[in-house]
This record gives structure tokens, C-alpha cells and sequence, in this order.
């Protein structure tokens, strides 16, 4: 199913949500980028493996896991299906012959499945995942192969589930300039793809034993950037180690903390297929799990107050990124005017509560006085903070 060598081995933009309460409290404006779930492919150990004790052996490893990467050589097995009967988020992929999904013989099946997927939870839905080998070895055209992913996605919004996100999964590989390949050959285009997902490997050297930064390799296989410029969301649809162990631990941390807040999941390729990539060391597998759990970000929250927008002579929009840490967090906008003999119109604006990755937090403000200068900051508490943390404050004048 996937072949492993030296040689190689991001919707439409995210919709930024409002709303406003009666206190005038803006809330989630949309995250700068999404939070990240953090899952595993599922090994069955034996092959004949029950996919439920499947699924709880590798809870068991990297604690529970919120999204988990299934393969079907085929066509896509009904959502009663072990492997997809769960209430985890999962990114599922399938193979189904171009020339005979532009036939429509497949039309009332996939019509099916995608109507019965679940609504409580992401199901990022690939088609043909690494085509470009495939396309290489003549089995069928680019050309084709859009052509087919371009009808299923007119299938897949057909359901009306917003948890449906069309999922293109290529090689980096093809990113990089010694793969003579270009990833707009593959790409059926922004109107199809939601989600540019990426096969990520090669990041030891045989001579050294060191391990890439994640920056070095994206530098050199700009996944991340051509998914942003795109408009699209990013993930890592696999990624693994199979070298120079004593260093994996390290790296998969190091992973975690870069892909947070860029990628909207990362699934380890915790598998055999073209090499050992299983996480089979303790080490590994604590440093996955800490990554999945998200324990490794746990902290207090970190704040950064931005410049005030929509400055009116009477209102105006304060802004504030903040990063629970993972955990859940009380948040708050503190506003008032600075005045030689104290401050006026001081408020302490209503509390929310916030967890996860970065978030940006908007309040509109009314009834200000007319050509006054105003100051705000905003703050945060969580289990990790004994005292709110406070973020530096920002200034802005009313106009007259």
C-alpha cells in the first residue's frame, strides 16, 4: 500500500465564526490556525487484530486518541465497520479507479457513505492518497485522477456535513527539487481541496544520526507554506522514524511543538509497511503520548494584546491572542481610560472559558467618550497560573 525509500519519504480557508453577547463581549472570532488533534495510524498486531482492541492497545500506548488514520485498498467500508465505528475524528482514505468513478458506477455508493458519516466529529475523507507513483507508473492520468477527486467532492458536499473535510494526501517528496515533480500536477485545485495533507519523512541523517528540525525540513519540502498560500488547512497525514532511535523522542516532541497551531491533525505512521516505523520504545511512545494528550504544552496561558481596530468616535474592537496551554482557562478584556487622577470608565469585562491551542479574542466596545484616549489588556487564569497573567497593555484615541 505505501512504499518506503531513502528517496523520499494544506476548505477553503478556515471561516472565522462571531458572535457578540449582551455584554458586548465578542467571542472566538476564529483561531489564528486550528487546534491540533494528534493520533496514530491503527497497527493490528496479528493482522486478524478486532479493530476495537486495536484501537484500545494503542490508547494504551499514546493515551486516548482523538483521531486515528485508517487505509482501505478499495472502496470505503460502511461507517459500521470496526474501523470506523468509534467517536474519534479520522482521517480516512480509499482507492477507487478514476476512469471508474467518471463513469458515475460509483456514484450511488460513495452517495451513501458520505450521507451516513458521522456530524459529531471531523471525518477527513481522501481519495487515492500518494497518487503521483501510481500516476508515473501509467495505472492513470493526472488528468483523470482530478477529474475523479473533483466528482467526488461534488458527491461529498452533496451530504451537507460540515464535518466532511476533502483531504488531498501527496508525498513532500514531490515538494522537494530532486523529485522532478510538480505538485500542481496532482492538485485538482482550491474549489475541491479543504485539507492539504502531507506524507512527511527523511529526517535523519544515515551519517550523523541527527535528526532534521521540523524548520530545515520545510525549508527544503515547503508543504506548510504552499498549503497556506493555497488558502487551504494543513495536516500530516503521516510522518515517521524508523533510524537512529536514540533521537525519536526528542524529534516527536519537537514535532508536536511546531505542528501545534499550524496543522489541523498530525497522524504518526505507527506501522511496518516499508520499514519499521513503529513506536515501540518507551521513550517514543511517552513523548507521542505527550504530544497527543497534550500534556507536553500544559503551562499558563500566554497572552498578546493587539493593536485596537474599528476605532469610531464611540467604539472600538480590542484584540487579543491567547494560548490556554491546553487547558482550561478563564479569559478576560480589562479596559479603562488612563487620567491623572485615576482611571475612568474601568471595566472588567465578562469571563469565557477557553481551552485548546492559540485562540484570538475580539470585544467591541460602545459608548466611549469622543477623542479620549483608552487603555486595555487582557487576562487569563488556569490551574498552572497561581495569579492571572496579564498581557502588556495597548493604547488607542477615540476619534473627535
Amino acid at each position: 500500500m505505501h512504499s518506503r525509500s531513502s528517496g523520499w519519504r494544506f476548505s477553503r480557508q478556515l471561516l472565522r465564526a462571531f458572535f457578540v453577547s449582551s455584554f458586548l463581549l465578542a467571542g472566538l472570532a476564529g483561531s489564528p490556525r486550528a487546534d491540533t488533534l494528534f493520533g496514530s495510524s491503527i497497527h493490528r498486531e496479528p493482522s486478524n487484530e478486532t479493530w476495537p482492541n486495536a484501537l484500545a492497545r494503542h490508547d494504551a500506548l499514546f493515551g486516548p486518541l482523538k483521531v486515528v488514520r485508517i487505509f482501505f485498498p478499495g472502496a470505503p467500508e460502511p461507517w459500521t465497520h470496526g474501523a470506523l465505528n468509534h467517536d474519534r475524528a479520522v482521517v480516512v482514505s480509499f482507492k477507487l479507479p478514476p476512469r471508474e468513478v467518471l463513469s458515475g458506477v460509483h456514484d450511488a455508493q460513495m452517495r451513501t457513505w458520505f450521507a451516513a458519516a458521522p456530524r459529531d466529529r471531523k471525518v477527513w475523507w481522501v481519495y487515492w492518497h500518494e497518487p503521483e507513483d501510481d500516476i508515473r507508473d501509467g495505472r492513470f492520468t493526472a488528468q483523470d485522477y482530478r477529474a475523479a477527486f473533483q466528482r467526488l467532492d461534488s458527491l461529498a458536499d452533496a451530504a451537507g456535513n460540515p464535518m466532511l473535510r476533502t483531504t488531498q494526501v501527496l508525498m513532500d517528496w514531490t515538494l522537494d527539487r530532486r523529485s522532478g515533480r510538480n505538485w500542481r500536477d496532482y492538485y485538482p485545485g482550491a474549489q475541491v481541496i479543504d485539507v492539504q495533507a502531507w506524507d512527511q519523512y527523511n529526517y535523519t541523517d544515515a551519517g550523523s544520526c541527527a535528526y532534521t528540525s521540523m524548520e530545515d525540513h520545510e525549508a527544503n519540502r515547503p508543504a506548510h507554506q504552499i498549503t497556506q498560500a493555497e488558502g487551504n488547512e494543513y495536516a500530516i497525514a503521516e510522518i515517521g522514524s524508523q533510524e537512529c532511535l536514540q533521537g525519536r523522542p526528542d524529534w516527536l516532541r519537537a514535532l508536536g511543538r511546531w505542528a501545534r497551531d499550524r496543522a489541523v491533525f498530525v497522524t504518526y505512521f505507527h506501522a511496518t509497511v516499508g520499514g519499521d516505523f513503529r513506536l515501540n520504545d518507551a521513550a517514543s511512545q511517552e513523548a507521542w503520548r505527550s504530544v497527543t494528550t497534550g500534556s507536553l504544552f500544559w503551562g499558563a496561558p500566554v497572552l498578546g494584546a493587539q493593536p485596537a481596530g474599528s476605532i469610531a468616535r464611540t467604539s472600538a474592537t480590542l484584540h487579543c491572542d491567547v494560548d490556554p496551554r491546553e487547558l482550561s482557562t478563564q479569559f478576560w478584556f480589562v479596559s479603562w481610560r488612563p487620567h491623572p487622577g485615576g482611571a475612568l470608565e474601568w471595566q472588567a469585562h465578562p469571563k469565557v472559558t477557553l481551552s485548546g491551542g492559540l485562540k484570538h479574542r475580539t470585544l467591541s466596545l460602545t459608548g466611549l467618550t469622543p477623542n479620549a484616549r483608552y487603555r486595555y489588556t487582557c487576562k487569563a487564569q488556569n490551574s498552572a497560573a497561581a495569579q492571572p497573567v496579564s498581557s502588556d497593555m495597548v493604547d488607542f484615541q477615540t476619534l473627535p
